[in-house]
This record gives structure tokens, C-alpha cells and sequence, in this order.
């Protein structure tokens, strides 16, 4: 029987070089991109409503317990711990189940999880912005051979 090669275009890149630890994805997959745009836009959300959480808990930070720990200490926790296992379930719902276990293992960091989204983007802009070109440099040849 004949086949064919068809090429999916999986980028693979592992975590802190641990070949053990392997993030796969395919940034030529318009559905994954599509997924990766909604959830960019629901982090962006989700950072504007950090901020505002975080100054509130800012502002109650003053206040001291006995043991001269901030009194809203457990409540700030919460609120990081709760960001991060939003994030943490879209990496997953991106990149498949147990993508952030393999990243982040059982630390919940939302600093690590934006170095994880920072670094995974170029791979994606790159194979988008081939994509792109592609189709615009053969239309733009196209007027120019139709112009002349």
C-alpha cells in the first residue's frame, strides 16, 4: 500500500531541558491557537481582577495580628492559590491533562506560570506569523503579475 507523510507540525519543548518533563503542542493547529487566544484573553481578565485584589489586600496589610502577621495573611493566600488553579486547569485545557504537573510540579506560583505562557507564545506567533505571510505574499504576487 502507498502513503503519504503528513507533518503535524508538534513543537516540543521541555521544561528546564528535563527531557523527562515534555510540553507538546501544535501551534500550526487553528484550534489550538483559537483555544490560546481565548485563554490569553481570560488571563488578562483574570490579572486585572489580581490586581484589584491585591491592592485591596494591600491596603488591609497594615493591620497586624498578635503575632504581628498581617491579619489578611490567609486570605491573600487564598486568593493566589485560587489564581493559580484557574491557570493552572486553562494550561491544561490547552496544552492536555497534566501539562501543569508536569511544568510546575506541586508549586503554585503564578510568577512560574507566566514564565511557562512567555515562553510557549514566540513558538506560536512564529508558526502564526509564517502562516499569515504565506497567504498574504502569494496575493500580494498575485496583484502584482495581474497589475502589470
Amino acid at each position: 500500500m502507498d502513503n503519504i507523510k503528513v507533518t503535524a507540525g508538534i513543537k516540543r519543548l521541555a521544561i528546564n531541558g528535563d527531557p523527562k518533563r515534555i510540553v507538546e503542542f501544535n501551534p500550526s493547529d487553528i484550534l489550538f491557537v483559537e483555544r490560546f487566544y481565548e485563554i490569553y484573553r481570560e488571563f488578562e481578565k483574570k490579572q486585572a481582577e489580581y490586581d484589584n485584589k491585591s491592592k485591596e489586600l494591600d491596603a488591609q496589610s497594615s493591620q497586624l495580628d498578635e503575632s504581628g502577621v498581617p491579619v489578611n495573611m490567609k486570605a491573600g493566600l487564598d486568593f493566589v492559590k485560587d489564581v493559580c488553579n484557574f491557570m493552572r486547569d486553562k494550561i491544561d485545557y490547552l496544552f492536555g491533562e497534566g501539562t501543569s504537573q508536569k511544568a510546575f510540579g506541586d508549586v503554585q506560583s503564578v510568577d512560574m506560570i507566566g514564565q511557562f505562557l512567555q515562553g510557549v507564545t514566540p513558538y506560536i506567533q512564529e508558526t502564526r506569523t509564517k502562516k499569515v505571510n504565506k497567504y498574504t505574499n502569494s496575493r500580494t504576487a498575485k496583484k502584482s503579475k495581474t497589475m502589470k
